[in-house]
């Protein structure tokens, strides 16, 4: 695979101002293709589940297209592709059940998908995205309420630990502690 490809960044933090506003996040990888074909970005996921709509969810993703953008302002030249690869999470309870099972079928823990946009695309999105930076500094200047998002709160077998907050601002069961922030937002 890397016979064809030119790294140019691996695990790169950043900070890029769009309206004003600072955006950050870790690009995993950036490379070119040495016959000079193009200039790709490169992310890893891991999901419990991969659905075979998939590459079309990719297609809205907000990361590949907020990334996309930062790296067109960040390396300063047009971005031809994203490649996504997800890895699938094991639910065997055995190391060699795992071993036997990646062996039998790596395609299952293992897809590779590539998602490219148009213009008009990227244009669509910075729109939305410009939409939600002002509704969000809305927000933040108290302009606008927060609301709970209900369809967040439950899912198979599970409860968001901040149901008793939301639900009933029952806060007995928590303490506060020292802001945190992410190593890799930090200034």
């Amino acid at each position: 695979d890397f016979r064809t490809k030119k790294i140019v960044d691996i695990e790169d933090a950043f900070t890029v101002e769009y309206r004003n506003v600072p955006l950050r996040g870790k690009i995993d990888m950036a490379y070119e293709l040495k016959r000079g074909k193009g200039f790709y970005l490169l992310d890893h996921k891991t999901k419990s589940q991969i659905s075979g709509s998939m590459e079309y969810l990719l297609c809205f993703d907000f990361q590949i297209l907020f990334y996309w953008i930062a790296a067109e302002k960040l390396y300063n030249r047009k971005v031809d592709g994203f490649v996504y690869n997800i890895i699938r999470w094991p639910q065997h309870k055995t190391l060699a059940a795992l071993e036997k099972d990646l062996a039998r079928r790596p395609e299952h823990f293992f897809q590779r998908f590539e998602v490219t946009f148009n213009r008009k695309d990227l244009r669509k999105f910075k729109q939305q995205l410009s939409a939600k930076l002002q509704e969000f500094q809305q927000w933040l200047n108290d302009e606008l309420p927060t609301y709970p998002n209900q369809n967040a709160c439950t899912g198979r077998g599970w409860h968001c630990v901040y149901l008793p907050i939301c639900g009933k601002n029952d806060y007995s069961n928590f303490v506060q502690q020292e802001e945190f922030c992410f190593e890799e937002l930090e200034d």
